[in-house]
């Protein structure tokens, strides 16, 4: 498994990825609640990647593909990134459901973290997540967020505004690394960093 920066030649796998899965990512996906199969269609993958590429130019977003084998898997976004007395940033993603379950999600979310606070030199890094996702929860626990406490109407999703629960982890909680701990653990076999580092990533 890998993390690398989002290509515009990935509308394809992005559309099929997105439309295929839609039972397993809708049901936590912040949107209007309609129009899925439109709104993920390859088309549509242009004018995203450029939103999203100017903001990787401001140092802001970072949207990195998740792969497995060389095969598109999901993404992981980092944004939000904030500098000053905050150095903070959030952290989002999604894996296809024929990944889940094998500490893909883990893994990348994992190599994300550690970018932020070795790379980015963030201090805290936050996440949320429906409190009936459980298994985006297990992600965050086993990597070590903290849960802080309830958003209420917090996103959108489904058409209704839905209550999060918050996350935050902080660099002094991961010293050497979370990926080094969940390996020497025998929580994940090992991940490879985002491609190349920070050059790669802009």
């Amino acid at each position: 498994m890998r993390l690398r920066p989002i290509r515009l030649t990935d509308a394809r796998s992005w559309s099929q990825a997105r439309i295929a899965d839609q039972q397993h990512l809708e049901p936590w996906e912040p949107g209007p609640g309609r129009g899925w199969e439109e709104r993920h269609k390859a088309q549509h993958w242009l004018s995203l990647w450029s939103q999203l590429r100017a903001h990787t130019k401001k140092g802001v977003v970072y949207p990195l593909v998740i792969e497995v084998d060389r095969t598109y898997a999901g993404q992981l976004t980092i944004g939000g990134v904030q500098r000053g007395a905050l150095q903070s940033a959030w952290i989002g993603y999604w894996v296809a459901s024929r990944v889940c379950g094998g500490g893909v999600a883990t893994a990348a979310a994992a190599l994300a973290v550690d970018w932020c606070f070795q790379t980015l030199k963030l201090h805290r890094v936050e996440a949320t997540t429906r409190r009936e996702n459980f298994a985006s929860k297990t992600v965050l626990e086993r990597i070590g967020f903290r849960e802080e406490g309830l958003i209420k109407d917090y996103l959108v999703v489904q058409g209704m505004w839905r209550d999060h629960v918050l996350f935050g982890l902080t660099a002094p909680e991961t010293r050497g690394g979370v990926v080094n701990r969940l390996v020497r653990e025998g929580k994940i076999l090992g991940a490879a960093p985002p491609a190349g580092g920070r050059a790669r990533l802009l």
